[in-house]
């Protein structure tokens, strides 16, 4: 078996002018898209040019935190994920940025188990065919793992293409300066003219943005301690 992880001689020419620069959002759109995590794709093998090869965990973590590798890592990648090695250029990934996650605090547990019927519970109330809103709140004590459980639902829900994702840590009471902040650039609103410095203007075209989607969003709230609003633009929403 011929593993991708250079030398110490070819490591240097990696960052020569035969680099490639891929797009780490699309590396990990595509990775989780495939149902993988970083753990579970470094134990996949392909075949390039007749040889048995795959990627390190290692190396996996450093695309996706620098997107820069040889030629032939890079076709590695693209078989390991199944994919042209086009759709994980920067120039693709651009387009497609909107439509990734938003938000996400970090890939998700590899050690996750045993709440297989609580997941399939929450994704059920999610994907209920109604055209109005639907809160779903997972409650428990500190450390139990509720952010963990949530980020399995939205690994789920990317993987199957089922939400546009946005994740918020609304410890913070007030989330204006996350809508403006986060999410409007997530989704390219653009604020010209004398409203531009103003965070409540983007917050609220932010919002606007996301309503004026023509797809189901699933918008996580992390660390509510209480909920009093339907709006999640609100400052008040959470005491």
């Amino acid at each position: 078996m011929a593993d991708a992880k250079p030398t110490s001689n070819a490591k240097k020419s990696s960052v020569s002018a035969d680099s490639l620069v891929l797009d780490v959002e699309a590396i990990r759109h595509w990775r989780v898209q495939r149902g993988y995590n970083r753990k579970s794709l470094s134990l996949q093998k392909t075949k390039i040019d007749g040889q048995s090869v795959q990627i390190s965990y290692s190396q996996i973590r450093r695309l996706e935190e620098e997107g820069r590798c040889s030629p032939h890592t890079a076709r590695i990648l693209a078989s390991l994920l199944n994919v042209e090695l086009s759709e994980l250029t920067p120039k693709l990934a651009l387009r497609d940025h909107p439509h990734m996650p938003c938000g996400l605090p970090r890939e998700i547990s590899t050690d996750f188990v045993g709440r297989s019927e609580e997941l399939d519970k929450v994704l059920g109330m999610l994907r209920s065919d109604s055209p109005v809103r639907i809160a779903v709140s997972v409650e428990g004590l500190p450390g139990i793992g509720k952010t963990e459980f949530a980020l399995q639902v939205c690994a789920r829900c990317e993987r199957e293409r089922a939400f546009r994702v946005f994740w918020i840590d609304a410890e913070n009471s007030d989330l204006s300066s996350i809508w403006a902040d986060v999410v409007a650039p997530h989704l390219g609103v653009d604020v010209i003219g004398e409203d531009a410095p103003n965070p409540r203007k983007r917050a609220e075209l932010a919002v606007e943005a996301i309503e004026a989607l023509a797809e189901p969003v699933l918008i996580v709230l992390d660390n509510v301690s209480e909920w009093t609003s339907k709006d999640p633009s609100e400052n008040n929403c959470i005491n």
